[in-house]
């Protein structure tokens, strides 16, 4: 007679009351953090118009609970629509972008400098900068090998990883994908087979500036300002060694009938998910200026400030007041599409803390 196996007890959350009086959407759930630390947190995103000198404050946008990608159908191979907003947290603010680049003045080129930076009074923050370009394909010549069209002029180039360098392909009759693992959805990483057919191949439209397109089969570093999936390489590493050795740990911890802890290696940085280039080395502190180049149509460069919202916690114990802490802004989102800028803060209570009920207010710039 085979003894099954015990279910992990987990215990109720330690969060009872939550009043939000931000005006911002908020939702409350449990996660567990290393070392099986269940922890209540508290997430809240608020929404802001995309606007020269100042973002203005508008009705928020739900909170986007789970990732959402571009092709459904072919999910473990395509980029995201939109990113998960509800996570454990993260160890600072990262910043990304979604939508498509606009030439300022409306017009088709061949090929512009689309960038963001961010700067506070303490000095930068982040900078990153792209080159994007219209359509273009690799040729084939006899003799000369596989040459870079020149571009067909564009006004809009799609924020997406599909159009950068990256890609993957069947092999072998099991129709196993070999993927490139920093962007497997992408153009340029093709097989043998494709390239010895001659055909023209679609070529990426997103490029660093100190990286240019090569040949087709000649990998160039991700490019891209979009939010980037779990499974793509620059966030797996940091997901920690799911090795024997932890298969083996969480084979016993079943059986002792507790929750399976992440791997002794686990980084939080794996919850970061803009490029590496927009994620700070410090939490922003929510009045930033951003200098957006080459992405808004009607501005060559357009300048902004975010609005100096802080957003405070008032933690109780029992039926007194434990603490009062600041909840850290840890995403910036821009929306270059519906021109909003959404701001996501995020507080993390441990179970261990004993924190009964929580009251969300705000101080404005003003």
């Amino acid at each position: 007679m085979t003894t099954a196996t015990p279910f992990p007890v987990i215990p109720p959350p330690q969060l009872q009351v939550f009043r939000n009086l931000s005006g911002f959407d908020a939702f409350v759930c449990d996660k567990m953090a290393p070392g099986r630390a269940l922890t209540d947190v508290v997430t809240l995103k608020g929404s802001f118009e995309l606007r020269p000198d100042v973002v203005e404050e508008t009705t928020p946008n739900e909170i986007q609970l789970a990732d959402r990608v571009h092709d459904a159908e072919r999910a473990e191979l395509s980029s995201l629509a939109a990113a998960g907003e509800v996570m454990l947290e993260k160890p600072t603010t990262d910043l990304y972008l979604t939508g498509h680049a606009r030439t300022h003045d409306g017009r088709p080129r061949d090929r512009w400098v689309a960038g963001v930076a961010a700067r506070s009074s303490r000095g930068p923050v982040v900078s990153h900068a792209l080159v994007a370009t219209g359509p273009r394909t690799w040729t084939h010549r006899l003799g000369l090998g596989w040459k870079l069209g020149d571009p067909t002029p564009a006004a809009a180039v799609p924020l997406r990883y599909e159009l950068a360098w990256g890609g993957a392909y069947p092999a072998g009759e099991d129709a196993r994908w070999v993927t490139h693992e920093p962007n497997p959805s992408g153009r340029g990483f093709v097989s043998e087979a494709e390239l010895a057919r001659h055909d023209p191949l679609p070529a990426p439209q997103w490029e660093l500036t100190d990286h240019p397109t090569g040949r087709p089969g000649h990998p160039r570093p991700l490019a891209g300002f979009g939010p980037i999936a779990r499974p793509w390489s620059s966030r797996l590493r940091h997901a920690g060694t799911y090795d024997q050795a932890w298969l083996t740990e969480a084979h016993r911890a079943r059986e002792r009938g507790e929750l399976v802890d992440y791997p002794g290696d686990f980084d939080p940085r794996f919850f970061l998910c803009g490029p590496e280039a927009l994620q700070a080395e410090a939490r922003w502190e929510g009045d930033e200026r951003i200098v957006l180049e080459g992405l808004v149509e009607g501005h060559e460069r357009l300048f902004t400030q975010l609005p100096g919202v802080r957003l405070l916690a008032s933690v109780t114990r029992g039926a007194r007041v434990w603490a009062e802490e600041p909840i850290p802004l840890d995403t910036v989102h821009i929306d270059l599409d519906a021109g909003l800028v959404h701001l996501i803060w995020r507080l993390a209570l441990p179970h261990a803390r004993g924190i009964r009920g929580v009251v969300v207010g705000r101080e404005d710039a003003s």
